[in-house]
């Protein structure tokens, strides 16, 4: 039996209790025992998400040669190579349940073209669906650097420098129903000034490093441990569920500021399929 790689700070597996990873927002429109197609599956972080908890068949693509190895530990086949050349997708043609495209579509130069080769190949029916995400550019951190005249790539995040198309939850809607698809669900991930910040660092509380850390600085046997342990999100997903609700308000009443990232659910327009 095969090792599974050391794990680095970049390839850490998603929290499942973090309702507002578009990830895992995303699995419950996912039925267990689905044949899913992953692009861009990266080292396999979603594929193994898929197959532990809800026991898929995963069939990645991915065109970094070194995440495409360990993401072979999660994939029963993992295709190397890029989606925007068509001799790729004989490699994966077949019928899914689900083709997945999480921060993928903005890094290609041309995403129409991509997810309509997606329908083409990997579509066997009305029953397929199509699931993703993307950044929503005009989120309320970037209009605020736009504002102050900023506009600088980073190594990640909203203006990775590896992004090549921008979009809005608007033009995300566009550029799927141009594509041929039709959208059954749309919902956006938040982000706040100041609260977001205070997330992050509840989420950290659920990490095993951060409660190791968290002992040394209140000692082994204060009576205080056992209280802040109790606020750890890991060991009540019911009240991160409830936090999320209550915090995502903002966002789903004005998207286009507050929402983080556009999460959606799409099958093929029926015109498309005959």
């Amino acid at each position: 039996m095969r090792r599974s790689p050391a794990v680095s700070p970049y390839r850490a597996p998603y929290r499942l209790y973090d309702t507002n990873i578009p990830q895992v927002m995303a699995l419950d429109w996912i039925r267990p025992h689905s044949r899913v197609l992953e692009v861009g599956c990266a080292s396999g972080r979603v594929s193994k998400l898929l197959v532990n908890n809800l026991d898929c068949s995963v069939v990645g693509i991915e065109i970094d040669p070194d995440l495409a190895t360990e993401a072979r530990y999660s994939c029963e086949k993992v295709v190397v190579g890029d989606i925007e050349n068509e001799e790729i997708w004989a490699s994966v043609c077949g019928d899914y349940d689900y083709v997945l495209f999480f921060d993928v579509l903005e890094h290609l130069k041309d995403p129409w073209k991509a997810l309509r080769a997606t329908r083409q190949h990997c579509f066997g029916g009305l029953d397929t669906k199509l699931i993703g995400a993307i950044p929503n550019t005009l989120v309320w951190h970037t209009r605020v650097e736009f504002l102050l005249g900023n506009f600088e790539y980073r190594s990640g995040g909203t203006l990775d420098r590896g992004h090549l198309r921008f979009f809005t939850p608007p033009s995300t809607r566009d550029m799927l129903q141009l594509a041929g698809f039709d959208v059954l669900q749309f919902e956006v991930s938040w982000h706040m000034p100041i609260l977001s910040w205070l997330y992050s660092k509840w989420m950290c509380l659920g990490h095993p490093l951060a409660a190791q850390r968290l002992r040394e600085k209140v000692g082994w046997a204060s009576p205080a441990f056992p209280l802040l342990r109790t606020l750890s999100p890991a060991d009540d997903p019911r009240l991160v569920k409830l936090v999320n609700r209550v915090l995502g308000l903002p966002a789903q009443a004005l998207p286009g500021l507050f929402g983080n990232h556009s999460i959606f659910l799409c099958g093929a327009t029926a015109g498309e399929m005959q």
